[in-house]
């Protein structure tokens, strides 16, 4: 019997029955609070009280227990430049910096709960104003005090510095954080936001004197269970740990990054016991790798559309003309693709603007392969003898991009769309398509993950503010940013309803097909993969100190 795991997760409304049997602990959040209207009086709390101390679940406990001297190998497909979490742009980057660093708050494994970590409670006060309290006696590898000016400081950092979180989280997120005591913060959002507590899960800590320094990018200092020790960009990471962690002892002695852009390598990796877990395992390499006798291969549907995204910054036939945008979602043999390329794993994405598994996501008319279709619209547009155009395509990003890149120009090019490939790393490749106007590329292959924070972060980041689509449009901006201030669950759901379909009207992004996490790991390695792509060992939030 196969051992390969494959577990089917739904991102709805509904709480898992096995969440449900039991009272919710005090430091427990859903990720819709409970507010009143804009009318009351009253100061709005959170659903439940603040507690001392948040509760820790039992299978997490059992992994925590340290097992001496050991060395954990990763090999990743890519990894940033820079090691600043403000920096890093990718979700794989960002799981391998919560090794160094601690959030306030983090999503458990059911995916609909927020629980607390640097933070020990929150409350909200009214619609525009939560209040977290931290958790004491924290410090960050250099001795710096993990407390509100800490908290305040990095909120901040990443709007008022533009760094690329800034764009995932919304540059007018925040409008201040207040310092109530050392260890009490009140976050004021510029208006009132039911996915607060989302949003944090997305934000790392820093210190902030360390974090102003020079070698911060390359050298960072977080509060988390493992110190740098060196890095190599695009080659590893290398980590020690910290034996003054504060919620557990870490398992590992040492954990070694290993940057390897090639799948084929990767896998190869792995079977030669050079490395514990890998991402994006080959799906040529699936059945081998899940045969060997002590490994398994770990994979759940993401929620991570895979896109060809128009440069609507830049002035090209593409940008100006829907019609040029129409012919492409036609020309897209998605099916082959996912069949041929990705060995049936992936999930075609003709009809959705969001993925489907989240809540509120409407489905669309679809955009079924067509070629003759496709034709007749790049002619509509003028283009009878066809056009050419850059189409810029990412390496050791997503699963098989260097194939799905080279495939995606051919089924252009058969319907008269003659591209240019450039593909290069992730490191060339995101700071040249964020150039907007300036940028080489007319098209990209990409994907900006939503799967994090749900429908109000995939509009979000996919339409009303993508550096690299490169404008907004506010037939999708506007009911998309009443939505998010909303907190009637009706009115909300109309709201990002009329936004979807303004979006798909629009089609800057065409989406492809939707990426699996697949991983494969060794046995004993108590890793899961999670549709959020966070890429945690399974005991990373346990506390037993």
């Amino acid at each position: 019997m196969r051992k390969l795991l494959f577990v089917l997760v739904v991102v709805s409304s509904v709480i898992l029955s096995a969440c449900t049997t039991t009272a919710t602990p005090a430091s427990v959040a859903e990720r819709t609070p409970e507010v009143g209207k804009e009318s009351t009086a009253e100061v709005v709390q959170a659903t439940t009280e603040p507690v001392e101390e948040p509760t820790t679940k039992p299978e997490e406990e059992a992994t925590t227990e340290p097992t001496g001297a050991q060395e954990l190998v990763i090999g990743i497909s890519a990894l940033s430049p820079s090691l600043d979490a403000g920096v890093a742009c990718t979700m794989l980057s960002w799981s391998m910096l919560r090794f160094i660093n601690d959030p306030l708050v983090y999503t458990d494994w059911d995916m609909q709960t927020i629980r607390p970590w640097l933070a020990e409670s929150w409350k909200q006060l009214d619609e525009r104003t939560w209040q977290f309290k931290l958790r004491k006696g924290v410090t960050f590898h250099n001795g710096e005090p993990v407390d509100a000016e800490a908290v305040r400081y990095s909120l901040l950092r990443y709007q008022e510095k533009q760094l690329c979180m800034s764009f995932h989280l919304g540059k007018t997120f925040i409008e201040d954080v207040e310092i109530v005591d050392p260890y009490t913060v009140n976050i004021i959002t510029t208006e009132p936001m039911w996915t607060v507590l989302d949003t944090l899960t997305f934000i790392d800590i820093l210190p902030p004197k360390a974090a102003e320094s020079e070698e911060f990018a390359t050298h960072p200092v977080g509060s988390g269970p493992y110190r740098v020790v060196s890095y190599t960009p695009q080659e590893q990471l290398v980590l020690e740990r910290n034996d003054e962690y504060w919620a557990y002892d870490p398992k590992y002695e040492r954990v070694v990054i290993r940057i390897i852009a090639e799948e084929s390598t990767r896998a190869a990796a792995l079977e030669a016991g050079e490395v514990q877990l890998i991402n994006l395992v080959p799906v040529d390499s699936i059945e081998r790798l899940d045969a060997l006798p002590n490994v398994s291969v770990r994979t759940v549907p993401s929620n991570r559309p895979i896109s060809v995204g128009v440069n609507m910054a830049k002035d090209t036939p593409f940008s100006r003309d829907v019609r040029l945008r129409q012919a492409i979602a036609y020309g897209i043999d998605r099916e082959a693709i996912a069949e041929t390329i990705l060995g049936g794993v992936a999930q075609p994405l003709p009809n959705y603007a969001i993925p489907p598994a989240l809540k509120y996501a409407v489905e669309m008319p679809s955009y079924a392969y067509d070629p003759e279709r496709a034709r007749e619209l790049v002619a509509e547009a003028g283009f009878k003898d066809g056009i050419s155009c850059v189409f810029g395509s990412p390496l050791g990003s997503y699963l098989k991009d260097r194939e799905v890149g080279q495939v995606l120009v051919e089924q252009l090019r058969n319907i008269g769309i003659d591209c240019e490939l450039v593909q290069a790393e992730s490191g060339i490749f995101i700071p040249e398509a964020r150039k907007g106007a300036d940028s080489q590329y007319d098209l990209t292959f990409l994907s900006l993950s939503p799967a994090s924070l749900g429908i109000d972060y995939a509009l979000s980041v996919l339409y009303t503010q993508d550096p690299y689509i490169g404008v907004s449009n506010e037939e999708v901006s506007k009911p998309w940013e009443e939505a998010r201030h909303t907190f009637d669950e009706g009115k909300r759901a109309e709201l990002y309803r009329t936004a979807q379909e303004a979006a798909w009207k629009w089609l800057p992004l065409i989406h492809v097909y939707q990426q699996p996490e697949l991983h494969a790991a060794v046995d004993s390695l108590d890793f899961e993969a999670r549709p959020d792509e966070w890429m945690y060992l399974k005991d990373r939030f346990a506390i037993t100190k």
